[in-house]
């Protein structure tokens, strides 16, 4: 080989181990443990936290101290564990700082929560209500980042926060957020709800995980959001929201969001339970064997939908929506596509709108169900100007004064295909489930015995009065014809005679 050519090569290879060095250098964390009691009287001042018998007495502390330990927190891992027992805001007057209160995380890779596991009984409680006072704080704030600063990443584990306002707030650019098994539980929120998160910057590079846990309790002002995400990637795995009271439970802009076994029962809103905003309607969202329960628009002047989306594309899977009330519509589509399988409709109550409508959207409905449904004035399904296709549906009875032509399915400007459809109406006496041939009615493919006659203002005569007449006539012309005959054997008979 020509020596030329070797040393060349051998170059190549030495780069080759230096960069890939780097790089095992770049992803290898430093790992740093401290530890937190409130029950501690370790001088925080003097460094704190290296073992649970020097445990610094406050989650700021802890983070004080890390500060010293790691000057330069790029590839670092900080883990602050805490001991049970209830911490509190802690709040100093001549600081002006706080404890266990408005942590501020902005470049840290920290993770907060108890070692694992916990003797039975124990808890960690991080208690956000600020003692004698009717005031709540925020526990955790992520300010704005720089565009070459580290990424923020904040881990939750198995924490018990009550008496919450704010639980994270964050203006940061570049962060990632999980919550494992954390319960929070609710106070009064007048701003910013229990999460409030937004990236004006980059968009769909920070993200929200919660799994498992719960968020409850809450009692927000009337446009307060209860979990806000502006551009924020959020999944949510066999999380609770219960009982709580807001303008949204939660706001998706521009954010792709996955549910997976989510649980919203009895809920209370003035806009949306959940609402999703797309404008370049490329997202897609969805939701997989979620419990839907006892929720409600508060108001039944209120035209929005339970849930309800802009943009984007919405995929429901093995989904029970149960005994919604007071709605205009429990999933509204606005120029958004919306795919539903395996899911199933019961005893949700519906005024002057219907189940699922929307406008502009392509909607597909298979292997699913709807009966029992209590609709005033309203409908299954409505759409206007939109592709709609129906598989293996199951429309059982349902309840109440239907709408416009007394019809169980809207459809206008646009096309439905019904495929292996099985009905258990009988609106107007006629089984169907829409009033077929009507004015802007949709184009209509597969099964067209779903048609319901047409309405009785525009209503010739039907088929067996037809029959009836056609046999009348008949008979008439018969009588007739004897009548005739027997004139004219009489004429006969007397002409004979004379």
């Amino acid at each position: 080989m020509n020596f030329k050519y070797f040393i060349v090569i051998l170059a190549i290879v030495q780069l080759s181990l230096i960069i890939g060095t780097c790089v095992g250098q770049e992803q290898q964390l430093t790992q740093t443990t401290l530890f937190v009691d409130p029950t501690s009287t370790t001088n925080s001042t003097q460094g704190c936290g290296a073992t649970s018998t020097q445990a610094c007495p406050t989650i700021s502390a802890a983070i004080a101290s890390y500060s010293v330990i790691i000057p330069e927190p790029t590839n670092s891992l900080l883990n602050i564990v805490l001991a049970p027992g209830v911490y509190t805001p802690m709040y100093n007057s001549t600081s002006n700082q706080y404890g266990n209160a408005q942590l501020v995380l902005s470049g840290l890779n920290v993770t907060i929560g108890p070692s694992t596991p916990l003797a039975q009984g124990s808890q960690v409680i991080i208690d956000l209500l600020q003692p004698n006072t009717n005031i709540s704080n925020m526990f955790i704030t992520l300010a704005v980042s720089a565009d070459q600063s580290p990424m923020t990443i904040v881990t939750l584990s198995n924490l018990n926060i009550v008496h919450a306002n704010t639980v994270i707030r964050s203006n940061n650019n570049n962060a990632n957020i999980v919550l494992n098994n954390v319960t929070i539980t609710g106070f009064m929120s007048n701003s910013s709800g229990a999460i409030y998160l937004t990236d004006n910057e980059r968009g769909n590079i920070s993200s929200l995980t919660i799994n498992g846990g719960s968020i409850s309790n809450y009692t927000c002002a009337p446009y307060t959001t209860l979990v806000n995400s502006f551009q924020y990637n959020m999944v949510i795995n066999d999380a609770v929201f219960a009982n709580n009271s807001a303008a949204y439970i939660i706001y998706g802009y521009n954010a792709s969001f996955t549910f997976q076994t989510p649980t919203f029962i009895n809920n209370t809103v003035t806009n949306n339970l959940i609402y999703f905003k797309d404008f370049g309607r490329d997202l897609i969202s969805t939701i997989t064997d979620g419990n839907i329960a006892y929720n409600q628009l508060a108001g039944v002047t209120n035209f929005n939908g339970l849930i309800a989306s802009s943009g984007g594309s919405v995929s429901i899977t093995g989904t029970l929506f149960d005994s919604n009330s007071h709605l205009y519509s429990l999933l509204q589509m606005s120029f958004a596509d919306l795919t539903i399988q395996g899911s199933t409709f019961i005893s949700n109550v519906v005024y002057d709108g219907q189940v699922i409508g929307g406008e502009g959207s392509i909607f597909e409905m298979s292997e699913s169900a709807m009966f029992n449904n209590v609709m005033f004035d309203s409908v299954a399904i409505n759409f206007n100007l939109s592709h709609i296709s129906l598989s293996n549906v199951v429309f059982g009875k349902q309840l109440g004064p239907l709408g416009v032509n007394n019809t169980v399915i809207m459809c206008t400007q646009g096309n439905i295909t019904f495929d292996q459809i099985t009905n258990y109406n009988n609106q107007s006496g006629n089984g169907g489930l829409m009033a077929c041939g009507v004015t802007s009615q949709c184009s209509i493919s597969g099964d067209t015995q779903v048609c319901n006659h047409e309405p009785d203002q525009h209503k010739g005569l039907s088929g067996g009065a037809i029959a009836g007449i056609v046999f009348g006539t008949l008979i008439g012309v018969a009588a007739i014809a004897v009548i005739i005959v027997l004139i004219h054997k009489r004429r006969r008979n007397q002409y004979n005679s004379i």
